[in-house]
């Protein structure tokens, strides 16, 4: 990634924005919980995958939500859902470089290349030869071009954005709450999501 270092910087930012993201995902935890402690932030964070921080929250919001808030909270879930096996892939692949293309990177996913380099290290200890040692690995690769990247932290940034105006729409202080509402109902890809929701 050093030879790539301004894709490897939108990267970066890719990440540092979900960190953001999970931030007020916690924070809509404890406003669902009407925690004003540390401790619903704390559960929220420490839940390890998506699908369990998401659940926990939509098993809050079922209970608190109705209506209007409960379908943008609903809408609000999928957009987040749509982007996170994206966050996951950045945040648990290997990347590696084309020399002669420096506007693309290659990704695999880690648990792929691990056994990949382990079968080819068994491999070596026998002193087997392999005519094409990469043949396996080729399938899971995948190319990112930093256009994809650009295009994904701009998606990420307004993942940030719709999570944040949620955290506003369901705030108790009325102004607050107005503005995120409105915002949030303004915004096309919430819009859909309402039409559509997700089961």
């Amino acid at each position: 990634m050093a030879d790539r270092p301004e894709m490897a910087s939108i990267i970066a930012r890719c990440l540092l924005t979900w960190s953001l993201v999970d931030v007020e995902m916690s924070l809509i935890l404890g406003t669902l919980l009407d925690s004003r402690s540390d401790a619903a932030v704390a559960v929220y964070l420490s839940l390890q995958n998506a699908r369990a921080q998401r659940d926990a929250l939509s098993s809050a919001a079922s209970i608190r939500l109705d209506g209007q808030d409960l379908a943008m909270f609903k809408a609000v879930m999928a957009i987040h859902k749509s982007s996170s096996s994206e966050r996951n892939d950045l945040a648990h692949g290997i990347f590696g470089v084309i020399s002669n293309e420096p506007d693309q990177l290659i990704w695999c996913p880690s648990a792929k290349f691990a056994a990949w380099l382990t079968r080819a290290n068994q491999k070596a200890w026998n002193l087997e030869t392999d005519i094409d040692p990469q043949a396996p690995l080729r399938k899971e690769l995948f190319i990112y071009t930093k256009a994809d990247l650009e295009a994904m932290f701009t998606q990420f940034s307004f993942v940030f954005d719709v999570v944040s105006r949620l955290h506003m729409a369901l705030s108790p202080i009325e102004g607050s709450r107005d503005f995120g509402r409105q915002w949030l109902l303004a915004q096309s890809q919430v819009q859909a999501a309402m039409r559509n929701p997700q089961p």
